[in-house]
């Protein structure tokens, strides 16, 4: 069996009826304070489960905005367990 890692994933922007779509808070490139939250129980576990990480926990993960491709990276070696 093979198994899969992703090492980072891409946001990008979209419909806001897309089945994907997540709502984003206006002020969350202008606030640094700002954190959004993921609630797709689907992704946040794939997400963990493709990773090896435990899905009890909740985890942080930084995301670097892309002005070029108008989306925010996220990089799984930035990911941060909150104890």
């Amino acid at each position: 069996m093979i198994k899969l890692r992703m090492d980072s994933f891409v946001i990008m922007p979209c419909d806001e009826y897309n089945v994907l779509s997540f709502h984003v808070p206006d002020d969350f490139m202008l606030n640094s304070h700002r954190m959004m939250r993921v609630i797709s129980k689907s992704f946040v576990t794939g997400l963990l489960a493709m990773n090896d990480l435990e899905t009890g926990h909740t985890y942080k993960i930084s995301g670097t905005y892309s002005e070029k491709n108008n989306a925010v990276i996220f990089n799984m070696s930035d990911i941060h367990r909150y104890r």
